[in-house]
């Protein structure tokens, strides 16, 4: 791809892009996403973003910027923030200075997505200036996996969206180093660092500050249908399931819990595909820490102890159902 169609005629400032540059990930995958439209038969010629700017007066004047990409800034620059607070604010109506040049009222700027797109770019803008110096903004954000948007704003349902890549940047707004995670099919995490390749497995540590604060291009896949409910995976590839919860701790002293249902494997399965979860614990600084309860598992040994027990005694259950919920309480 990058020899037959990008490396041709991709330019900067009408100069022809060279191996040896460093360019910026978002320009690459608008031209990425450009050249997919113009040569293949995509449904990514419908993905398109618009933001209108203007007024509401009796002549008002529209001017549409289409987009593939959904550039959002940062609310307040505060730490903790999440991929659904940044789209909220993104395609918040805003006035700006400029007035309509029929009826003199302020023009206003109205983000909308016509159609939720089949998969949604969201680019976290890290970029910007003070004083005329260039500046990157450090905000934590909290890349969840799964989201509920309210795209149309007309009073359709939300879409449902899963994050199945990530885009990172480390360094500073004027030079450093790009590399992703990416979420196979089965599940399993990669990190992709120039030609080097890492599986992380199922429990990557998205959520850590390292990881926040280079966030960069979030990649999300649309979900259709209703959502597992928990329901563990079954095949060769599944593993386990991870259950995420973002717990926001307000003062000194704090106690906190999860009650979270789920429907267990079969008990066959136990062994093969333990279940657990983790909690995202975060601070009123937007720090954000990692803490693992075992109570499910314990919870599964005394389960199938008990079936052992009663198989001992000649009373096998060929049709074992089990509810359970996995609790951790700390302070």
């Amino acid at each position: 791809m990058w020899e037959g169609i990008l490396k041709q005629d991709w330019r900067v400032a009408g100069r022809l892009v060279k191996d040896s540059q460093s360019q910026d990930a978002v320009e690459f995958l608008t031209r990425f996403l450009d050249l997919l439209r113009d040569n293949f038969t995509t449904s990514l010629k419908e993905d398109r973003f618009c933001a209108d700017v203007g007024c509401a007066g009796a002549n008002p004047i529209s001017k549409t910027d289409p987009s593939c990409i959904l550039s959002c800034s940062f609310p307040n620059g505060n730490d903790g923030q999440d991929t659904t607070k940044l789209v909220t604010h993104h395609l918040r109506d805003t006035r700006g200075p400029a007035h309509c040049e029929n009826c003199d009222q302020a023009m206003i700027r109205r983000s909308t997505i016509p159609t939720p797109p089949g998969i949604l770019f969201i680019q976290a803008n890290r970029v910007y200036q003070n004083n005329g110096n260039v500046l990157r903004n450090d905000t934590g954000l909290v890349t969840l996996e799964e989201v509920e948007l309210d795209l149309q704003k007309d009073g359709s349902p939300t879409t449902s969206y899963r994050l199945c890549a990530v885009i990172y940047h480390e360094g500073s707004a004027n030079a450093g180093h790009y590399y992703a995670a990416v979420k196979g099919p089965n599940g399993i995490w990669s990190v992709v660092d120039d030609p080097s390749v890492e599986q992380m497995g199922l429990n990557f540590e998205l959520h850590s500050m390292v990881y926040a604060k280079d966030a960069s291009i979030l990649v999300y896949q649309k979900v259709d249908g209703k959502k597992d409910q928990g329901r563990p995976p079954r095949g060769a590839t599944s593993e386990r399931v991870m259950l995420d919860a973002v717990i926001e701790l307000k003062g000194k002293d704090v106690y906190w819990s999860l009650h979270q249902p789920l429907e267990l494997p079969q008990l066959d399965d136990w062994g093969a595909q333990p279940v657990k979860f983790v909690l995202n614990l975060k601070t009123d600084s937007g720090t954000i820490y990692r803490a693992s309860a075992n109570a499910i598992m314990q919870q599964f040994k005394r389960a199938k102890k008990r079936k052992g027990e009663k198989g001992s005694k000649g009373k096998k259950d060929k049709t074992a159902e089990g509810h359970n919920s996995g609790e951790a309480q700390g302070s």
